[in-house]
């Protein structure tokens, strides 16, 4: 009996045959001794060979991928910089964002919890981000926007304003942010291995100032901020400026974000490659940690 055995290098590198069933006066099936390449992860192929059964161990030739008990693949070589985003994959508000918005409410007699306020606030951001005056440059009046809609409940009729003019002054510093863990490491390994490095963030021009002040900004040989160029992930434009500037094509790029739409979908549609960042696990291609880059990039 002669089987077609396709061995398969895929995740947990099982093997996958294919009999033909026996049936009476079946005609034998004609072997073909020229092997067909077929691509798989880490730059090697897959033969597929007719194989008669009686000297199978003499016809079979297995192929051993590169890199073992791994469920990922490294990325593409022709990758030469890597952006990655602020806010919530480089940088994270310290404790929290309803932690500092609502202790600067109380200072002002207004009564809130901090746990309350942060569940707020990132419902009416979410809702916000829609709105294109951030786009636009306009990026004091869209957080006025949202703190005053935070705050709407719990005021009871008292000006927002004050408490704005404070918050927009403490996320201006690096006081309430805290970098990922092992992201200034792994970035500057990154870079002693010929990487380059960029911020890509939705984010405003204080961005500037809590990367300086968190003495990370050096690591990095660009800085894209949306509200500087009138755009935001994952708008295909606003990959294509990064490109410009850094005169590389799509496929030079790698791009690193904790938001799967705007980050990760947005990256991938413009061409590039890409890597989703934090729990849960959703994706294949996405890391919890900043030094597991160093495994997936050589």
């Amino acid at each position: 009996m002669t089987t077609t055995k396709i061995l398969d290098f895929d995740t947990g590198n099982k093997e996958s045959a294919h009999s033909a069933p026996p049936g009476k006066n079946q005609a034998p099936a004609k072997q073909i001794n020229k092997p067909s390449n077929i691509p798989v992860p880490f730059g090697k192929t897959r033969m597929i060979h007719s194989i008669d059964l009686n000297h199978f161990f003499s016809h079979i030739l297995i192929i051993q991928p590169t890199y073992k008990n791994i469920s990922f693949s490294p990325m593409i070589n022709s990758i030469r910089v890597i952006t990655i985003d602020a806010a919530g994959t480089l940088v994270k508000p310290w404790p929290s964002v309803g932690a500092v918005y609502a202790e600067t409410a109380r200072k002002f007699g207004i009564d809130v919890v901090d746990e309350q306020v942060n569940e707020r606030f990132y419902q009416i951001f979410g809702r916000a981000q829609k709105n294109k005056k951030i786009t636009l440059g306009e990026e004091k009046e869209f957080w006025r926007e949202v703190v005053t809609l935070v705050f709407e409940p719990f005021s009871n009729g008292k000006s927002v304003d004050p408490v704005f003019e404070v918050l927009w002054n403490l996320f201006a510093d690096g006081k309430h942010w805290r970098v990922a863990e092992n992201a200034e490491t792994t970035l500057t390994k990154l870079r002693q291995r010929g990487y380059r490095l960029a911020v890509l963030s939705n984010n405003d021009s204080r961005l500037r100032s809590v990367l300086r002040d968190l003495r990370i900004d050096s690591i990095f040989d660009h800085i894209f901020i949306s509200s500087e160029l009138g755009v935001e992930k994952p708008d295909p434009a606003i990959f294509r400026a990064v490109e410009t500037r850094m005169s590389e094509g799509p496929s030079s790029f790698l791009h690193l974000g904790d938001n799967h739409a705007r980050d990760f979908e947005g990256a991938k549609k413009a061409g590039w490659s890409a890597l989703l960042y934090g729990h849960p696990i959703i994706e294949k291609e996405q890391i919890t940690d900043f030094s597991e880059l160093l495994d997936r990039l050589p």
